[in-house]
Formats: C-alpha cells, structure tokens, sequence
C-alpha cells in the first residue's frame, strides 16, 4: 500500500481597488504561468518528451463579488482538455453561485516521459495555454 499525500492550502487574497483601477479588478488564473512554461515550439519531435515528475495541480477560488461590481466570465472561459488516454488534462470553470465568484482550475499531467503522440500533446498544450490566459474582470457598475 502506498499512502496519498493531500497539500491544500488556503489562501485569503485581499486587495485594495486602488492597485487595479477603480472601476476594474482582474482574477488571473493561478496556473497561466505553469501552463505558459509548457509552450511546445518543436513542429515535429522524434524523441521522447520528458517532463519533472507527474503531477495534478488544483485550485478552487472563492470570491465574495464586492457590492457594486459585475463578474464577467469570457464566453468561452468554462473548458476541459483532455487526451484520449487522460493522462493530460486541463479544466477550468467559473460560475457565480449565492453571491459569491468560484472558480476552479485543475491541470493533471499522469507521468514524466512520454515517448509518443508529441503532435497531440502540443495541441493539448496550445489550448490549455490559450484558455489559461482569458481573465475574468470584475467590473464596477
């Protein structure tokens, strides 16, 4: 038998309307630069892909919407990616549920070399990595 270690960690992230603009604040996507740092600029690869470790990283955000602000989802913000074998998978989600903005963010990567498929890993890759850099605004009414 081999124990699961579970990591979760709760952050409170406060910030002052004044570091944005006072009519906006942005909710970035806490993985964007992890996804970023997988950009595959290889067209074709004949060896094998090699990646740290395997690894599965999720973040749920819970957000009071402050009083006189509107949340604005991009419409096609709410995705999931996945390879046929789901051993890559990239999920977000953002929905405004009892007054509240939660989002969450969930990447999966099953192991650390993978010999085959480089052209739909990069496809894999060049999705998540565009729908992990749509923000959502929380704009002042």
């Amino acid at each position: 038998d081999s124990e699961t270690d579970n990591f979760q960690l709760r952050r409170i992230v406060s910030e002052s309307p004044e570091i944005n603009s006072p009519r906006f604040i942005g909710i970035e996507n806490p993985l964007k630069n992890i996804l970023n740092s997988f950009q595959m600029r290889e067209v074709n690869r004949n060896r094998a892909l090699e990646f740290n470790f395997p690894f599965h990283y999720k973040t749920i955000v819970i957000l009071d919407i402050p009083e006189g602000y509107n949340v604005e989802i991009p419409e096609n913000f709410n995705t999931h990616h996945h390879m046929i074998n789901k051993e890559f998978q990239y999920l977000q989600n953002a929905e405004i549920k009892d007054g509240k903005l939660q989002v969450q963010y969930d990447f999966f990567l099953g192991k650390a070399v993978y010999e085959k498929n480089y052209l739909q890993i990069k496809s894999f890759f060049d999705k998540s990595i565009s729908s992990a850099n749509q923000n959502i605004l929380l704009r002042k009414n």
